[in-house]
């Protein structure tokens, strides 16, 4: 009987998450998207998929500029108390652990990103966006180390603000024009 590796339960759980997204954001979606993000607003004071769709693409356009700005401190800004990140396989969890991670990175590194897409369902408290970053090192914006597609999912708070509940990126060299 040979010895087994236990499984990485990370993979596991991102499926989990993701059917739940799916389920959470599946029929009655709707989407923001770059091209097409006209909010058609909230009728009677009651909570639209298209309103909160395009609350998530800001606030994920908000990220990226405070990012830029801020730094790591940026960037945990934005990220739920028990927010998550996967980072070359590995999961991040919490604030702290989160700042820690990426504090080095990003004061080597600029990292700036774009949504494509955003996405709720009407009366959810989770969306998600999907875009492209790319990161150059700071000393050296010319030269660029990583691009690739992103997919965050949104949380709503209970403040009504939405906060990141978990970041994952796939670098991938940039599509051809």
């Amino acid at each position: 009987m040979r010895n087994r590796k236990p499984r990485d339960p990370l993979p596991a759980r991102l499926l989990s998450l993701t059917c739940l997204l799916a389920i959470a954001c599946g029929p009655g979606e709707t989407a923001a998207t770059q091209e097409a993000g006209e909010s058609q607003g909230e009728t009677a004071g009651v909570r639209s998929a298209e309103s909160d769709a395009d609350q998530i693409f800001a606030a994920d356009e908000a990220f990226n500029r405070v990012t830029g700005e801020l730094g790591a401190a940026g960037w945990v800004d934005f990220f739920a108390p028990d927010g998550r990140m996967v980072v070359n396989g590995e999961e991040i969890t919490g604030k702290a652990a989160v700042q820690e991670a990426m504090e080095p990175y990003l004061s080597a590194v600029r990292l700036e990103w774009s949504p494509t897409r955003a996405a709720a369902r009407a009366g959810s408290d989770l969306g998600y966006t999907v875009g492209r970053f790319r990161a150059t090192p700071r000393e050296n914006p010319d030269s660029v180390i990583a691009t690739g597609t992103y997919v965050t999912i949104w949380e709503r708070q209970a403040d009504g603000s939405w906060k990141v509940a978990l970041d994952i990126g796939s670098p991938h060299p940039e599509p051809r024009p």
